[in-house]
């Protein structure tokens, strides 16, 4: 069950990228995006900060990639 359940999640993370920008990938890197991104996400709640005018600086997806492995 827990192999169906990380095959399913890799399918949904790996087809909602466009075609041409796909490239191989590890559950690893799929977990660390998620969980940069929910913690920027809980930084700003925290904080009472604007996230629609900082989430959308350039530097934001550098922060969401953080801890990535490289392939």
């Amino acid at each position: 069950m827990s192999l169906t359940a990380v095959s399913v999640a890799k399918a949904v993370h790996h087809l909602s990228i466009e075609k041409s920008q796909r490239g191989p990938f590890s559950m690893a890197d799929v977990k660390t995006q998620y969980f940069n991104e929910r913690m920027i996400n809980r930084i700003f709640d925290v904080f009472a900060m604007f996230p629609n005018l900082t989430k959308n600086h350039p530097e934001a997806r550098n922060l969401c990639d953080l801890g990535k492995i490289a392939a």
